[in-house]
């Protein structure tokens, strides 16, 4: 199904950001 595939694609992208916001601001912290 389409929508099936969007969201799943709306959720990887999701917590590809999330992930990488968190690996800045870790990386901020460490510094």
């Amino acid at each position: 199904m389409v929508y099936q595939r969007l969201a799943l694609l709306g959720l990887v992208s999701f917590f590809e950001l999330r992930n990488n916001f968190f690996n800045g601001f870790f990386n901020d912290v460490n510094r």
